[in-house]
């Protein structure tokens, strides 16, 4: 979100063009939207990893591999949250908090999902940082970003 280091929001056709890219592997109850008064203020679109499937088709991804990766996409038990972000004005109070729950109630409780991994989580960013520990998560790699002068 605006104020995150290197963040550029999406343009409407670039948001249009990641939807046509993610259609085959993406699902209605994998996208969650907060709204108030008919404004979307929230939002997160969590995907299965396809990844420990992909790996072991050598990365081909021929028709019959693709067929067989979304037969076999209910074996998969880890997903990753691909975007994430809240309007700053609604970072605190009640709409991260029913985030969250609608978050775990329908990748953990609900699904067959054990695990996710939320990515690239810059350290001030306080909010995601809340998220995080709200839903038990454990941060497993850091990175730093450094600017110098040339």
């Amino acid at each position: 979100m605006k104020g995150n280091h290197s963040f550029i929001p999406f343009t409407a056709e670039e948001g249009n063009d990641l939807y046509s890219s993610l259609r085959l592997v993406l699902e209605s109850r994998n996208v969650i939207f907060a709204e108030v008064n008919g404004h979307i203020v929230a939002g997160t679109i969590f995907l299965p990893d396809y990844n420990h499937l992909i790996m072991k088709m050598n990365g081909k991804l021929s028709l019959l591999n693709i067929l067989t990766i979304l037969m076999r996409k209910k074996k998969i038990l880890r997903g990753r949250h691909f975007i994430f972000g809240i309007l700053p004005e609604y970072r605190s109070g009640r709409i991260l908090l029913l985030l969250c729950n609608e978050i775990f109630s329908r990748y953990y409780r609900d699904s067959h999902f054990q695990e996710s991994e939320a990515s690239y989580i810059l350290e001030n960013n306080h909010s995601m940082i809340e998220i995080c520990e709200i839903l038990n998560a454990k941060i497993y790699k850091k990175y730093r970003v450094f600017e110098k002068q040339i």
